[in-house]
């Protein structure tokens, strides 16, 4: 497995949490608004999605359970409980 590279990890870790961020806002995500939200150039935000597909933390700008699991680690991000029909799951 190729692992991102450790310059690339702080902004592998911001594109983690923004994919999960716009995907629990139910916002759309797109490589040119990561690459304006982190600063970097779109040629970087394109290296690190690869990376990070290649590793299985992404498929294209949606974000494998892995990938979720590193979002929440690295944010904290507070995962909703599963719900069925507009109520929380038992």
């Amino acid at each position: 497995m190729n692992f991102v590279e450790i310059e690339d990890k702080p902004l592998a870790a911001r594109v983690l949490v923004l994919l999960a961020t716009g995907a629990r806002d139910r916002r759309s995500v797109s490589r040119e608004w990561l690459a304006a939200t982190t600063g970097a150039p779109v040629e970087a935000i394109d290296d690190v999605l690869g990376r990070l597909e290649r590793e299985g933390h992404v498929d294209g700008l949606r974000l494998t359970m892995t990938g979720l699991g590193l979002a929440v680690a690295f944010d904290g991000l507070r995962v909703k409980p599963a719900t069925r029909r507009g109520r929380a799951a038992a």
